[in-house]
């Protein structure tokens, strides 16, 4: 498992390949990335190409929903 943090509003090639790298070294076969920031255009074809799972605002909000049914407000 790898992580780190990418302050920018736009989000390009760089952090993609760092993750596919870090996947490529750790022999790993799935690599998630989580970002809020907008996607360059050449980055979306990027993690295609690479199957690499993209999570921006609307699959994290999917993932973390908690629903009502449990209590939690």
């Amino acid at each position: 498992m790898c992580a780190k943090r990418w302050k920018s509003a736009r989000v390009g090639l760089e952090p993609l390949r760092a993750l596919q790298a870090a996947r490529e070294a750790a022999d790993a076969s799935d690599a998630l990335f989580i970002g809020l920031g907008e996607l360059t255009d050449n980055a979306r074809p990027y993690a295609a190409r690479h199957g690499i799972t993209l999570w921006q605002s609307a699959e994290l909000a999917q993932a973390l929903h908690v629903p009502r049914t449990t209590g939690w407000r």
